[in-house]
């Protein structure tokens, strides 16, 4: 694919979310919230889940955010059905590794799926909390705490 390709793929995958986000409304049989907050650009969320035996059964987010939040919410509570809070960090570690400006390692482009069209984010560095915050948000429901901020 060639950079013109994945820009492309990227505008058309954000374009899409943002229309139609996936999982979106909040959660009656939440286990877990948080609310994120970017005060650079006025971006919140609140992401929900539900726990049980250690594995997410349920996810949704709802807030007032940017096209690339709402579609890096929207791909994430897609993928956290399913999970327990290891395959959690180990995604959103490989996620913060894909937007990182100046990345000097290889990723894991299977493990992302998807999320490999956030790649072209890290060229525009003040982007990269919009695109990073719903993470920050669940991991912060998963330990717990009522909100995080990206400041």
């Amino acid at each position: 694919m060639t950079d013109k390709d994945i820009s492309r793929l990227y505008q058309q995958v954000v374009i899409a979310h943002n229309r139609d986000p996936h999982n979106y409304g909040p959660l009656a049989e939440a286990t877990h919230q948080a609310r994120g907050y970017n005060p650079v650009c006025g971006d919140a969320v609140t992401v929900y889940f539900s726990l049980r035996d250690g594995t997410v059964t349920a996810a949704s987010f709802e807030g007032d955010c940017c096209a690339v939040c709402t579609c890096s919410a929207s791909l994430l509570t897609d993928r956290l059905t399913g999970m327990d809070a290891p395959a959690f960090e180990a995604l959103m570690t490989e996620f913060e590794r894909l937007v990182k400006p100046r990345r000097t390692t290889v990723i894991d482009e299977q493990l992302l799926g998807e999320l490999n069209v956030f790649e072209g984010i890290r060229e525009f560095p003040s982007r990269v909390p919009c695109a990073t915050l719903p993470w920050h948000t669940a991991r912060a429901a998963w330990a717990s705490l009522p909100q995080v901020s990206t400041e």
